[in-house]
């Protein structure tokens, strides 16, 4: 039993020795093979740790890349819109405001022409006109200043050209103080206000009483007497300039008949009363219609009352 037991021994201790000389020797080419295979898996482990660490560093600095370009964008936009916002309130709106007084200029300018052989011309200019007293007379209240306004006119020709624009008055001689206060406010406006008060031009005479309020007209006798002068009118253009002013140019001829002349100005001073005589043309053959343009030209300027649905004068003015 024991040489058996010795026997086992022998030969396990042989195994042992045989095995572990086979693990201990080893080829070359194998140890060369299984390094590289170790060192390959090794290395690939430190690089995907390596990655991983990597990546996970990255991804942090990733996120935090893209709220910046965010809030970058973000004010970008904030900067865009209220530039936008600037110039939609600021620039635009003072644009609009520069160009508007513009427009409302140029509209203000507008014209409309009136046709100057109107009715409505023609009364208007008339109605400035008193009939009793000579044509050189009225040239004297209306035409011999460069430019008169309607509160410079004698007083007493307003009265007299008011008064014979009342109709009572072309009848019966007489008319009330409101009457001609009426007729002075169509004439020349609300803003020139005369006392009542006896007046007188030429050969009429219109005596008030404080008791009736009332204007009787009486004539004198032996007055006045025959005259080789006249004056001829041609209004010429007629323009509404807004709603509320209204031109009328108006050419002036003074006619002298006897000595067979035609003068561009009347002067009571003068011994022919006549002055800046018309060359190539005589009394006989003028036709104003056609020489108007060689003439002085004057501006009648009125002005609208939308209360009374009137245009009144505001003044005459020399242009040309």
């Amino acid at each position: 039993m024991k040489k058996n037991k010795n026997k086992e021994e022998d030969m396990s201790q042989t195994f042992i020795a045989e095995v572990g000389q086979k693990s201990a020797i080893v080829d070359e080419d194998d140890i060369e093979e299984i390094k590289p295979k170790k060192e390959e898996k090794e290395e690939q482990e430190k690089n995907k740790k390596t990655k991983d660490t990597i990546d996970i560093s990255n991804k942090p600095e990733k996120k935090s890349t893209n709220k910046v370009v965010l809030v970058i964008l973000i004010i970008l936009s904030l900067i865009i819109g209220a530039g936008g916002g600037y110039y939609f309130f600021n620039l635009k709106n003072a644009k609009e405001t520069q160009t508007t007084p513009k427009a409302e200029t140029k509209e203000k300018v507008k014209q409309e022409e009136f046709n100057p052989d109107g009715l409505f011309i023609k009364s208007l200019i008339n109605r400035y006109d008193f009939s009793v007293i000579s044509e050189v007379e009225i040239y004297n209240y209306l035409y011999s200043e460069d430019k008169i306004s309607a509160k410079e006119i004698d007083k007493d020709y307003l009265r007299l050209v008011s008064a014979s624009n009342i109709k009572n008055n072309l009848i019966t001689g007489s008319f009330k103080s409101d009457e001609l206060k009426d007729s002075i406010t169509m004439l020349f406006g609300d803003k020139i206000s005369l006392e009542d008060k006896n007046f007188e031009i030429g050969c009429t005479t219109y005596k008030y009483s404080n008791i009736n309020k009332e204007y009787t007209r009486e004539e004198k006798d032996g007055c006045g007497g025959a005259t080789s002068l006249e004056m001829q009118r041609k209004i010429v253009k007629a323009t509404l300039k807004t709603n509320k002013t209204l031109e009328v140019n108006v050419a002036v001829a003074i006619i002298d008949n006897d000595d067979d002349k035609v003068y561009k100005e009347y002067n009571e001073d003068e011994e022919s009363h006549g002055e800046d005589e018309l060359d190539n043309v005589d009394a006989t053959s003028f036709d104003i219609d056609i020489d108007y343009k060689d003439l002085n030209q004057y501006k009648y300027t009125f002005n609208y009352d939308s209360e009374n649905n009137n245009y009144y004068l505001v003044s005459i003015e020399l242009i040309k």
